[in-house]
């Protein structure tokens, strides 16, 4: 079944074949949940997320027929789901949560490696933290358009879809958000990051 597009494990799915659903989770869920997390912050909210959109996906809420990948409709759910469990968050004192350091979440995050030194390991943690805490303080629209572009991969049209925008404002957001980011970086560490802030 690993051959078979998303599109096709749906139909299977539906069709009543439980293996295609299987090959769903396993090919989505560390995606999804990577980006659900960077939305959010903390480990346990982005599982909730990632739970409501396999509960949409085995109550067969995606719509083959609507047109949308269904790549673009599952980071839709994720993101939905996001912004839902975000709201929630506002009555408390702090919209962000402090990560648990100890659970070593920030190994999941992609940065190149190309065999690094113990020294060099250390520095792309710092490196790790450091972009954590700047994508936690930057708005959240902002931080949505970077994760899905810089993390997932996603394409600009795709990008539009998800967060139901136009394409020049993804680009935007896009832009705004790299802005953001290096500059953030640059001010809070610029021995780590240099001049340039880069990732």
């Amino acid at each position: 079944m690993n051959q078979f597009s998303d599109e096709q494990l749906v139909r299977e799915y539906y069709g009543g074949e439980k293996g295609a659903f299987t090959e769903l989770f396993n090919r989505y869920k560390l995606p999804l949940f990577n980006f659900a997390r960077r939305i959010l912050g903390n480990r346990a909210d982005a599982e909730d997320a990632l739970s409501e959109v396999f509960m949409a996906i085995a109550t067969q809420k995606y719509t083959i027929e609507a047109g949308a990948k269904f790549s673009t409709w599952a980071y839709t759910v994720t993101r939905n789901a996001c912004l839902t469990s975000l709201r929630k968050q506002r009555h408390t004192l702090s919209l962000w949560r402090k990560r648990d350091q100890d659970q070593g979440e920030e190994e999941q995050w992609q940065l190149p490696d190309e065999g690094p030194s113990v020294s060099d390991q250390a520095i792309s943690k710092e490196k790790i933290k450091a972009i954590q805490k700047a994508l936690e303080l930057m708005p959240v629209n902002l931080r949505e358009a970077l994760v899905l572009r810089e993390y997932q991969d996603l394409s600009y049209k795709d990008i539009a879809q998800v967060l139901g925008c136009s394409l020049d404002n993804v680009k935007v957001l896009i832009f705004r958000g790299r802005e953001f980011l290096s500059n953030h970086l640059r001010k809070s560490d610029p021995e780590l990051f240099g001049k340039e802030g880069s990732l």
